[in-house]
């Protein structure tokens, strides 16, 4: 904390609302006079003043009971306030803030009760419960979260920001601010510091009892009216993970025209070489986890991007292998084309598609054992006798790949 005071004695500046009566200003000293209430004020206060709640506007409704139904979270703090008929949103000023407090709903059902405070902030910043998830993460040196130096807040709290870590210090060095943080997560699982407006959703299908209303919108308040500096600057997503970024959708498309092509050019019989090349592609995916690990290390979201470069590269190389056992299978394959007439053994059918499932077995060279081929046939007129005939190559990988459409016939 020292190393921060000696900052902000020298000339660093802070924008904040006023405690007392909300009026934003700039201010770089320990303690100031606010410009509107000329009261005396912490920059960096160890607790919150007391808060006053002022109804500002409340949308209404004149069916109490389609009220209740429509909208049950927000009723009772409604009725705190004398609003017997009140719709899905009201506002009201807490020491001189304004506060929205609204009904989200999902298909017309009412699912949460949202609090929202917009003010202007140079910090973008979500606070979560910090989960065991957090805490392996940090200790396997993957994730790096900012540390205030209160350990019940380290503890409890997993701050989550692209902005440097100077400056998330600075806005959580006062203890109120801190305070008002693990206030809001003893109700809800998230806390959205945004550029525009302070926002807390609180996940209750039911009413929300007043006082638990009240103690989130005063800790909201405290939390929107905290210094923070005025000259915060986001360090933004690191290099490594932008490339990885930038390169992964490349390597999808790449991978989807290959497999298109060579699906088509060199369309296989059976599965295996797509199980083959899929196994492949995850092989490798495995192998290149630890290269992954270290280009996104280092963030509070290192974890999050782990995960999602892992899912998204196996994804990729999977198809990226199929693609490519399936065009190097024909490429490379020499082998002469064989005509083939092959005896259906069972037909069955499809009524989603309306195809024929027609199952044929044979012994021809590298295509032995039993293989199935759909057929369109919304009038189910194909039944047994039948025969499948195609053209095929015994594959460079030993996978066996037809030239042109098969056709059905009856003999």
């Amino acid at each position: 904390m020292s190393a921060y005071r000696a900052a902000h004695e020298r000339g660093r500046l802070h924008q904040v609302l006023c405690p007392t009566c909300g009026a934003a200003q700039r201010v770089a000293e320990q303690t100031y006079h606010c410009r509107k209430c000329g009261q005396e004020q912490l920059l960096f206060p160890e607790s919150s003043p007391e808060t006053t709640l002022v109804l500002v506007g409340a949308s209404r409704m004149p069916d109490r009971e389609k009220a209740t139904r429509d909208a049950p979270q927000i009723q009772p703090l409604m009725a705190s306030f004398g609003v017997d008929d009140g719709d899905d949103a009201l506002y009201v000023e807490s020491n001189g803030v304004k506060v929205r407090v609204w009904v989200r709903t999902n298909s017309g059902t009412p699912v949460s009760l949202v609090f929202v405070i917009e003010v202007p902030s140079t910090l973008v910043v979500t606070f979560q419960r910090e989960t065991a998830a957090h805490r392996a993460a940090k200790s396997d040196r993957l994730t790096v979260e900012v540390q205030t130096g209160d350990p019940q807040f380290d503890e409890e709290v997993f701050v989550d920001s692209l902005a440097g870590p100077e400056d998330l210090q600075a806005f959580l060095a006062g203890k109120a601010t801190r305070l008002a943080v693990r206030a809001l997560l003893a109700e809800v699982t998230l806390v959205n510091v945004s550029a525009e407006k302070v926002e807390v959703e609180l996940d209750e299908r039911g009413e929300v009892d007043a006082p638990k209303a009240r103690r989130i919108i005063a800790a909201l308040r405290a939390l929107a009216g905290a210094a923070r500096p005025v000259d915060a600057a986001a360090l933004g997503m690191p290099p490594r993970v932008r490339v990885l970024a930038f390169l992964q959708p490349v390597v999808l498309l790449t991978a989807i025209v290959l497999l298109v092509y060579a699906a088509k050019t060199y369309t296989p019989i059976g599965a295996l070489p797509v199980f083959t090349g899929a196994l492949g592609g995850l092989v490798v995916a495995f192998v290149l986890s630890p290269l992954l690990r270290w280009l996104v290390a280092g963030t509070s979201r290192s974890h999050v991007y782990l995960a999602t470069a892992r899912a998204m590269v196996a994804v990729d190389l999977a198809l990226l292998g199929i693609g490519l056992v399936l065009l190097l299978n024909g490429a490379l394959d020499k082998s002469p084309g064989r005509d083939v007439v092959l005896p259906a053994v069972n037909v069955s059918y499809d009524s989603e598609d309306h195809d024929a499932v027609v199952e044929v077995k044979t012994d021809a060279p590298g295509l032995e054992g039993n293989h199935t081929f759909r057929f369109s046939d919304p009038k189910k007129a194909i039944q047994l006798p039948a025969e499948v005939r195609l053209r095929y190559h015994r594959g460079a990988l030993g996978f066996p790949w037809q030239v042109g459409k098969e056709t059905l016939h009856r003999p």
